[in-house]
């Protein structure tokens, strides 16, 4: 159990201020909170299985490449619908970032599926990532050296699964929040 349910108290400052893997694959140590937190988690989790097996336990023991089987066991996005594939794209570096799909002729068509939501925020709360999108992509093209109009479709694709009884265009779009659906 927790000694603190106040995430100032359980984690410092330096422990997530610079985000990376490395807290995740050495083993586990007490200079990291919440590298400790997780490596807890994911023992108890692993290690308290009911079956006489012990292949949760060889998590600690064998090479790193276990270190996908917790993730394997548990996946995050696993959806047994189909799903549609959008894709950001941009003519030109004039133009506007707009939702395309690829048509059966592997044609490129612009989708008005997205409704535009907007956010009301309470005081004090900002976005802290660059949201403009024809920024970001106008950026990968050059960081990337590859045309404009090609940069959507490899690096700003999003999947949203779809059944028959449900619309497509039922989807709403926030540059925060990204692509969802109203509850």
């Amino acid at each position: 159990l927790l000694n603190s349910h106040d995430i100032c108290e359980l984690i410092p400052i330096a422990d997530y201020r610079t985000i990376n893997a490395l807290p995740r694959i050495l083993s586990a140590n007490n200079a990291n909170k919440l590298a400790e937190l997780e490596h807890s988690r994911l023992s108890a989790e692993l290690m308290s299985s009911k079956s006489k097996h012990v292949v949760a336990a060889q998590w600690w023991r064998a090479p790193l490449s276990w270190n996908g089987w917790m993730q394997r066991q548990t996946p995050f996005r696993y959806s047994p619908l189909p799903e549609a594939v959008f894709f950001l794209h941009m003519d030109d570096e004039e133009s506007e970032a707009r939702f395309y799909s690829r048509t059966g002729d592997n044609e490129r068509k612009a989708q008005g599926n997205f409704r535009r939501e907007e956010v009301r925020c309470a005081s004090g709360v900002a976005c802290w990532g660059v949201m403009d999108y024809q920024h970001v992509l106008l950026n990968l093209a050059d960081k990337q050296s590859c045309e404009i109009a090609n940069v959507g479709e490899k690096f700003a694709e999003v999947r949203v699964p779809v059944s028959e009884e449900d619309a497509v265009d039922d989807w709403r779009y926030h540059p925060w929040l990204g692509v969802f659906r109203n509850m």
